[in-house]
């Protein structure tokens, strides 16, 4: 053993090296000059390495963390959803939500909203859902920013919600404002917020500033 080199590991000690050397008994050295060191640490980054290949092999299994358009298409082949040419990867991954959560759905309203907020990537407190007087029309209203974030088109994204519907029913998507109604007689008392009203509107006829959005209809 007198002529045998002790290889130790480049750079920072590692995660679970570190770990295991913390539960040394305190009288034994585990400084990086030690000998418990360059014994334990070849070993801890053994570890490391094991528990990244175990965190890349788990994420190449769940659509939200498959981390390319290959590894994400395998999963897709269970709904037969192959992806577009050149598809850009977060783009694919949202088809590929919705596809599955229109696999799964069945037409209530506690799946719609689910679903919905899952193909947004938001809280389901954050969808709406009502019914409205017209017989077989809901109403899901989502909010703008996580629309605005989405990849998937305002057509894409209306059509991914009908396809979750009942027979007989018909989604009609919403984006929420976020315009507080301020009464004629506080507005008059100044008993509201100013700061939170907008600045003007734009050539589009949008609100200007701060204060918040309109409400609209999708698609």
């Amino acid at each position: 053993m007198a002529n045998a080199q002790i290889l130790v590991s480049e750079g920072d000690e590692s995660k679970n090296g570190k770990y295991i050397l913390r539960r040394l008994p305190s009288w034994m050295p585990h400084d990086a000059a030690s000998g418990n060191f360059k014994l334990i640490d070849p070993v801890g980054r053994a570890i490391d390495r094991l528990d990244g290949d175990i965190t890349d092999i788990a994420n190449a299994t769940q659509v939200q963390l498959a981390e390319d358009v290959p590894q994400l298409n395998e999963l897709a082949k269970l709904v037969e959803l192959p992806p577009k040419s050149n598809e850009a990867l977060e783009k694919y991954r949202a088809r590929t939500i919705a596809e599955f959560q229109t696999m799964t759905s069945e037409g209530t309203a506690k799946n719609l909203i689910r679903n919905t907020a899952t193909i947004l990537g938001v809280a389901a407190s954050q969808v709406v859902y009502s019914e409205l007087t017209e017989h077989g029309v809901i109403s899901l209203g989502v909010p703008g920013n996580a629309l605005s974030a989405a990849a998937l088109t305002d057509a894409e994204f209306v059509n991914a919600l009908q396809r979750q519907a009942g027979a007989g029913f018909r989604i009609e998507a919403t984006v929420l404002g976020t315009f507080t109604y301020i009464s004629p007689a506080d507005y008059t008392a100044n008993n509201h917020d100013a700061s939170k009203g907008y600045d003007g509107l734009d050539s589009g006829g949008s609100p200007k500033g701060n204060g918040g959005t309109y409400a609209g209809i999708i698609g």
